[in-house]
């Protein structure tokens, strides 16, 4: 079975940064955004589509999104 994991795009503003990978099992494609703050990972979402995960990665770094503990 394949497996492939590239980066295709970095988001950043101020303490935020957004990692987008695509993720590629077998036939399966799926997009991965790592979350960081402070430089430290925070979380991990998994989304279908690229615009979706680019989105997500955009709203992340501007503060739009907040991780609740």
């Amino acid at each position: 079975m394949t497996k492939l994991k590239e980066q295709y795009h970095s988001f950043s503003n101020e303490n935020r940064t957004a990692e987008v990978f695509l993720e590629v099992i077998g036939s399966e494609r799926n997009w991965s955004i790592d979350c960081f703050e402070h430089n430290e990972m925070v979380v991990t979402y998994k989304m279908p589509y690229e615009v979706a995960a680019e989105q997500l990665a955009d709203e992340w770094v501007m503060g739009d999104i907040k991780i609740i503990e």
